[in-house]
Formats: C-alpha cells, sequence, structure tokens
C-alpha cells in the first residue's frame, strides 16, 4: 500500500513529540518523502519535512512533492532505513533477556 503513496505523513500530536514513529523507517524504506508535524528526534534525519504548524504543514507536503521522484532523495532514505533496521534492534532485545 505505501507503494503507492507519493509521499507519507505522520501528524503526531505534542503530547508524543520525543518520540521517533516505527513508521518513519518503514516509509524510508520505500524511499517515501515524509512529512511530519514537530519532532525534534525526526528532524535529525534529512528525508523528513517537519512543520510547527497547520499552513507549514500544508507547505511542507507541497516541497515534499518535488523531491518524491527524485533517485538521490529516495536512496538517501532507503540507506537511513537499512542502518535502522529491526535487526539491531531484535539484537538489543535479545541481550536485554539474557541478562
Amino acid at each position: 500500500m505505501i507503494k503507492s503513496f507519493d509521499i507519507a505523513i505522520i501528524p503526531y500530536f505534542w503530547n508524543i513529540k520525543n518520540r521517533i514513529p516505527v513508521k518513519l523507517f518503514e516509509y524510508f524504506a520505500c524511499g517515501k518523502p515524509v512529512v511530519t508535524s514537530d519532532m525534534p528526534n525526526c528532524t535529525v534525519y534529512a528525508p523528513v519535512f517537519a512543520s510547527d504548524s497547520h499552513g507549514e504543514f500544508v507547505w511542507q507536503l507541497k516541497k515534499a512533492m518535488t523531491v518524491k521522484d527524485d533517485p538521490a532523495f529516495t536512496r538517501q532514505a532507503k540507506e537511513i532505513a537499512l542502518q535502522n533496521d529491526w535487526a539491531d534492534k531484535a539484537e538489543q532485545v535479545v541481550e536485554l533477556i539474557k541478562q
């Protein structure tokens, strides 16, 4: 289903702005630009178009549409997804269980 998206959005509210949604990396794995509400932990990734208001969110949607077919942008998003895949997370969980 994500393949059919031009861009992806994560419009979370303020109470979870210090998290990184798992969906972010799923969208990156599909090479999609992602528009988010203001979440500082997400803006460290270049493929994120963050906004802190409704008007800016709409503007970022338009901006994200300009890179949706850019091969360099898609490649960068997929590389970030690979760096944040579940293999490392699974290893960390296994190590915690062993302790």
